[in-house]
């Protein structure tokens, strides 16, 4: 009975074949590679937080635009803007359209155009946001369709996986069966 056991441990341990070392590539490559595509999609993933965090701040801020008391929500707006740029300048810096935006939102808050106005004021905050806006959902988007890429390779590594356990578990049994077979 212990004979299976220690063949068992044998086929475990036994180095690999020539055929293995043929392959075009390895898996230790393929996770290698697929770990660094991961810091890079994380990296991108934390960019478009950083967006949306900036496009909530200043979506914020144009709401505080209120013709109800002007000077503490002009104040408050100010503030969230301030917020946005800072999640804007912090390193890396982000791109276009982020400080596009910020510059026009900033205009709008400072100009003096919309001073007696203040719906048409908060109708221009708003509308300065959009392409920001525009910008977040393209982004948003792209990650889901890496998000359902990486859902289609884990099933595809799951079935990978079941499909090599099942022959390594068929292998060792007929070679298990084999060997005990020859002690008769």
């Amino acid at each position: 009975m212990k004979r299976p056991f220690a063949l068992l441990l044998l086929l475990v341990a036994w180095p690999g074949s020539a055929q293995e070392e043929e392959r075009p590539w390895r898996t230790e490559e393929v996770i290698s590679r697929l770990r660094a595509y991961q810091k890079v999609l994380g990296a991108r993933r934390d960019e478009v937080q950083r967006k949306v965090s900036v496009l909530a701040a200043l979506g914020e801020a144009a709401d505080d635009i209120s013709p109800a008391s002007q000077t503490p929500t002009f104040n408050r707006a100010r503030r969230k803007l301030a917020e946005a740029e800072g999640i804007a300048a912090a390193e890396p810096p982000l791109a276009e359209p982020v400080p596009t935006v910020l510059q026009s939102f900033r205009a709008v808050l400072s100009g003096p155009g919309f001073a007696f106005n203040t719906p048409k004021m908060r109708a221009e905050a708003f509308r300065v946001l959009a392409p920001l806006e525009e910008h977040v959902l393209i982004e948003a988007d792209a990650l889901y369709r890496e998000s359902a890429a990486f859902q289609s390779l884990e099933g595809i590594a799951g079935q990978t996986q079941i499909g090599l356990r099942s022959m390594v578990a068929t292998a060792l049994r007929a070679t298990i069966q084999s060997r005990h077979l020859a002690l008769k």
